[in-house]
């Protein structure tokens, strides 16, 4: 990946577009389901806090996750420079939306009362 970069007194710094928000989904014992992010956002990503529910719409198909941890990392591209990138990795796990939820509950009561 090339990257791009502007001159400031003297230090070449990396243009903003570099920075990302990596988005990994964890199983409910908090293991990584795949070591690719699930999504990565460029820019500002500091909506995502613990605890906090969103929806990743892919072509239309909508699934809910919260945000599990946050973990931040601070890059410096020069070995003298004073200038760095925020690099956040946040854990998401899948969050049963309602429309799931009442779903479930339907079926499990159509399964009793069919057992009835």
């Amino acid at each position: 990946m090339r990257r791009f970069f502007f001159d400031f007194e003297g230090q070449r710094i990396p243009v903003r577009r570099d920075e990302a928000t990596e988005f990994y989904e964890v199983d409910a014992a908090g293991a990584l389901i795949s070591k690719r992010p699930l999504v990565m956002l460029l820019g500002d990503g500091s909506w995502a806090v613990e605890g906090r529910e969103f929806y990743l719409n892919r072509l239309g198909n909508k699934t809910l996750y919260q945000v599990v941890h946050v973990e931040y990392e601070i890059e410096l591209h020069q070995q003298r420079g004073l200038y760095g990138q925020l690099r956040r990795r946040v854990l998401v796990t899948k969050v049963s939306d309602w429309d799931e939820v009442e779903a479930e509950v339907k079926e499990a009561l159509r399964l009793r009362l069919e057992e009835a």
